[in-house]
């Protein structure tokens, strides 16, 4: 979970999404992509947990903040027909700011 919520969530998403550049922080890509994999891992086991309850295409799935931005694609993933909500509580930066990836 650390490398997930403290890592990859807050440590580039959080910065990124407030148009603080990744080369203005002191992380280290390295560090970066082993959080990354941890991310994408936690993002999996939402899904996983979600679709354990067994939704139906009556229900909708609202999925919450940049925690979670691949869950939408891993539901779609795994049910085709079911209804996904998100939000994003900030507006999506410009396109230069993913290149500090």
């Amino acid at each position: 979970a650390d490398g997930y919520y403290n890592g990859f969530s807050n440590n580039v998403l959080w910065p990124l999404l407030h148009y603080i550049p990744l080369s203005m922080l002191d992380s280290h890509g390295d560090a970066a992509e082993r959080q990354w994999s941890c991310y994408q891992a936690a993002n999996a086991a939402f899904c996983d947990a979600v679709m354990s309850i067994s939704p139906t295409e009556l229900d909708t799935v609202w999925v919450q903040d940049y925690h979670l931005m691949l869950l939408p694609q891993y539901l779609r993933d795994a049910s085709p027909s079911l209804s996904i909500g998100w939000f994003l509580h900030t507006p999506f930066v410009i396109a230069d700011m993913y290149l500090t990836l």
